[in-house]
């Protein structure tokens, strides 16, 4: 693991250079498309994704978040964007075989749109063109010790409209720090850190963004709570609020606020269908006098039931529970007496409120 730590050194000390470079030309004109939120899911908690990030789409949020995985998915997202704009992605993601090292994963995105009628300078008809941008993106994340994990992602981006076209090369850096017993997680990334592209004689820079965030799972109550900041190099802190409720073994709500300067305010909201095999989900995001966007994720996992404890993957809200503990129709843990030990696991589970017990709950 120790070899590990090193090339997270060695990956941060190239990361801290190529900062104050990237912040000398903070206009990003190029890769726009960068900044679309991927994933029904994360949109319709506003994007308050950085500390959650425990699906395929860590890929774009935080890629430290892959090492939540605990089977191999494959997402695709169907994105209704502004206008005549269509933006679609493809991610998946698989864990390493040596489950306490990591994931993997790789994803395509591409935003594309009808044809444009073609002008001349004086506004005379011409040949009609397209204009289309692609992203590739492969990612890995690595655990250090059993509560933080480090992800890092290369990108290649490719821009094109008419005859003309141009790619650059990006680099993704993320970090997640959580804390077991109080089910809260803490993430930060840094999006974006690469070349320029080159139309022309006019070279652009992509799209540079922080982000950092916090998450809070309250099991009882099946709700999980979420905040992010989030720092375009080239424009003002925003900041972001997500909230999803598990309602029923089915069915997700989620809503999200996100706060901007100098722009009005937005609201969304999604829901979610959990089935064991898959997930569909769905967002609703308003764009003021643009009008709203529908995006549209379906997520594929394997049919797997990692604690083994009855309650399918991507249905569970507790897939580590330990073994033999009973659990409820959502896969958490019973605690009948409230003395920290599970039922199932606990000999006397029926111990007087306030008394102190065992591991053995005794």
């Amino acid at each position: 693991m120790k070899k590990y730590l090193i090339v997270a050194v060695i990956l941060l000390g190239v990361w801290l250079t190529i900062i104050p470079c990237q912040a000398e030309a903070a206009r990003a004109d190029a890769g726009q498309f960068l900044r679309i939120g991927a994933g029904a899911r994360a949109s319709g908690m506003g994007e308050a994704f950085c500390a959650v990030s425990d699906d395929t789409y860590a890929l774009y949020y935080n890629p430290a978040g892959l090492c939540q995985l605990t089977q191999k998915q494959l997402s695709f997202t169907h994105n209704k964007w502004l206008r005549d704009l269509r933006y679609e992605s493809l991610l998946y993601a698989k864990p390493y075989n040596l489950k306490e090292l990591g994931a993997w994963g790789a994803s395509i995105s591409c935003l594309d749109m009808d044809e444009l009628i073609g002008r001349d300078k004086d506004s005379k008809p011409i040949e009609n063109f397209g204009a289309k941008d692609v992203a590739i993106q492969l990612s890995s994340g690595l655990m250090f010790g059993t509560d933080k994990s480090f992800g890092m992602s290369l990108k290649y981006v490719q821009q094109a409209i008419e005859n003309e076209d141009s790619s650059a090369l990006a680099v993704d850096i993320g970090l997640l720090s959580q804390n077991p017993l109080k089910n809260i997680k803490w993430g930060m990334a840094i999006q974006n850190i690469g070349t320029r592209i080159r139309f022309i004689d006019k070279k652009e820079t992509l799209p540079f963004i922080y982000r950092g965030g916090i998450s809070w799972k309250v099991p009882e109550d099946n709700l999980l709570l979420a905040a992010d900041i989030t720092k375009p190099i080239d424009n003002d802190c925003r900041l972001s609020f997500g909230l999803e409720h598990l309602t029923t073994a089915v069915l997700t709500l989620r809503c999200g606020y996100t706060f901007k300067k100098d722009l009005d305010n937005v609201f969304s909201f999604g829901a979610g269908f959990n089935f064991p095999v898959y997930q569909i989900d769905y967002a609703y995001v308003p764009h003021d006098d643009l009008g709203g966007t529908h995006r549209f994720s379906i997520s594929f996992r394997a049919f797997k039931d990692t604690d083994k404890d009855g309650v399918y993957d991507g249905l569970d809200i507790s897939p580590d529970t330990p073994a033999g503990a009973v659990v409820d129709k959502n896969g958490c843990p019973i605690d009948t007496d409230k003395d920290g030990v599970y039922d199932g696991l606990d000999i006397s589970p029926d111990t007087p409120a306030g008394a102190v017990v065992d591991k053995n709950g005794c």
